[in-house]
């Protein structure tokens, strides 16, 4: 059976938005999380399932999601793989990063607001 959850109704646009009212969603839904490639403007795209996304608190859930389960995030995919790596894994390892992709990683944990990475914050900005 799935597992219920809460999540936000779509707003006029069709997309989810909070404040909304709630609806049930099975935390093996898939979700598609979808970032524009800034270098030529194609789309940059990660699989997940809703289970990944809602496993720590951040701020993920308030970009668009279509009613395809897509969700929309204006900005540069930066190191998104390694946060979804660790919410799918529950670890990072970032001893292999060089500088830049600590920036990025550095970049990307606060723009998320992944609190669950914040402690590396200090590790990252070495």
């Amino acid at each position: 059976m799935p597992t219920p959850i809460s999540i936000n109704l779509r707003d006029s646009n069709n997309f989810f938005r909070s404040g909304s009212s709630v609806e049930s969603l099975d935390m093996h839904s898939k979700l598609v999380i979808i970032f524009q490639n800034p270098n030529n403007g194609e789309p940059f795209v990660f699989d997940t399932h809703w289970g990944v996304v809602l496993k720590e608190p951040s701020n993920l859930l308030t970009f668009p999601v279509d009613e395809h389960s897509r969700m929309f995030v204006d900005r540069q995919p930066g190191a998104f793989s390694w946060i979804l790596s660790y919410l799918q894994t529950g670890n990072v390892d970032i001893t292999p990063l060089n500088p830049q992709q600590r920036k990025l990683l550095a970049d990307d944990i606060v723009a998320f607001d992944m609190k669950g990475l914040m402690n590396l914050l200090p590790q990252l900005q070495q």
